[in-house]
């Protein structure tokens, strides 16, 4: 699972109504904030998507919007509240967590600020945390997908 999302909350998606129930959906609209809304707020991110029919959003780290590790227990509240007054499912938080450093301190450095992350998508409803690689060979791939499944069935566990 390199570069994927690790779960943190098993709760099922449960997209906005769809304004056209006679054609099932086929396809469902999502907005990561790397580029297009890496400037906007958590309230333009939220009306722009409403008003465009978006259904889901990957907050990227130390974007415009502030949603990070760092929110109080009652903002991250505030959060998981304000997306889901616009019907907006938070699919996932893209983190720059990367493992495959070679440098042991390195690596456990991107473990504590993974362990933040999945925190922070547990408390605002986001299913899961991306994180990237950077640089790939097999030998990487098989540690970082062995790390992967350890840290992810820890965090699983970690979030009750």
């Amino acid at each position: 699972m390199v570069g994927g999302t690790i779960a943190a909350n098993a709760a099922p998606v449960i997209a906005r109504a769809n304004p056209h129930p006679a054609v099932p959906r086929k396809m469902h609209l999502g907005i990561v904030t790397y580029n297009v809304a890496k400037d906007w707020t958590l309230d333009q991110i939220l009306a722009n998507c409403k008003a465009a029919g978006v259904e889901g959003v990957e907050f990227r780290t130390t974007h415009k919007h502030e949603v990070e590790p760092s929110l109080t227990s009652d903002q991250r509240k505030g959060v998981r509240d304000k997306c889901a007054a616009a019907g907006l499912l938070q699919i996932s938080l893209g983190s720059v967590c990367e493992f495959q450093a070679t440098e042991s301190e390195v690596v456990k450095k991107n473990i504590e600020t993974c362990k933040e992350f999945i925190l922070l998508a547990k408390d605002i409803g986001a299913r899961g945390v991306k994180v990237r690689p950077n640089r790939s060979t097999e030998a990487l791939r098989s540690s970082v997908r062995t790390r992967l499944r350890s840290w992810t069935t820890a965090a699983i566990r970690m979030s009750g």
